[in-house]
């Protein structure tokens, strides 16, 4: 055996030791570096993915390109799953935009109310109780001044000035008329006047007793309507009362008249 062959024998393991030590670190290069190309494939290929093939888009003419059916099958099931939370964000844009759209329609309507309060609290400052009490009020001192008057006692007095001050809450309420305090006074004097007058004379004539002059006091007074009259009394009360309130209607059909 020569010396040259002793020499590669001896060498010839630690050949093998140091091509095997490079080739393991040769082996996790190349492993590592398809990995991470992989990778950069993967996400290179979804950033470019909801802008291409599988997201809507809008055409040249502005209309809606819905995305092919069979690009789902290529996704990853990571992909798949962002996909899913993309179409879930894009609904809630929507959403979002319905409700902001509902927001700006009920900030409008609420605009039109507060506008409308401010025209009733300008046209009429007092609730429509306190008209009334202001129109009964304003009734018994044009009956206290008034000369005409003087034939009917106290509580006949009391009785047209809430027969007056209830017939204005029915004409405001009934006709939708609003009334500054004017109008309102000038109501009273020229129209309501003359209807308490007519009633004073009704009741005049309905009435058999002092007695029956209170109930139709108190049933005139009542706001609340729970006051009652026997059947006979009402009866001859409301026919007496009858022309009163035609009179009143006739004057109320030249008020609407325009000019």
């Amino acid at each position: 055996m020569s010396k040259r062959t002793v020499i590669l024998i001896v060498l010839a393991p630690f050949v093998l030791i140091l091509l095997l030590v490079i080739g393991y670190f040769a082996f996790n290069t190349l492993t590592n570096q398809h990995s991470e190309n992989t990778e950069q494939f993967a996400e290179f290929g979804f950033k470019v993915l909801p802008s291409s093939r599988f997201e809507e888009s809008v055409g040249v003419l502005g209309t809606k390109q819905l995305p092919p059916t069979f690009g789902e099958e290529k996704l990853t099931p990571a992909q798949r799953v962002i996909r899913g939370l993309i179409r879930d964000n894009e609904r809630l844009i929507e959403d979002k935009k319905l409700l902001q759209s509902e927001i700006d329609e009920l900030k409008a309507q609420v605009a039109d109310l507060r506008e409308y309060r401010r025209l009733n609290e300008h046209f009429a400052p007092l609730s429509i109780m306190q008209q009334r009490a202001a129109v009964e009020q304003q009734m018994i001192k044009l009956l206290q001044n008034s000369k005409d008057a003087r034939r009917f006692n106290t509580l006949e007095q009391q009785a047209m000035a809430a027969a007056a001050s209830k017939k204005y809450h029915d004409v405001i309420r009934n006709n939708r008329i609003m009334f500054t305090d004017a109008e309102r006074e000038k109501f009273v004097e020229q129209e309501l006047a003359v209807y308490a007058f007519c009633v004073g004379d009704g009741i005049q004539i309905a009435a058999n007793s002092a007695d029956e002059t209170r109930q139709i006091t108190a049933y005139m007074s009542d706001e609340s309507g729970e006051t009652r009259l026997s059947p006979q009394l009402k009866e001859d009360l409301n026919t007496v009362t009858q022309p009163c309130q035609r009179q009143l209607e006739l004057s109320l059909a030249d008020l609407r008249q325009p000019g």
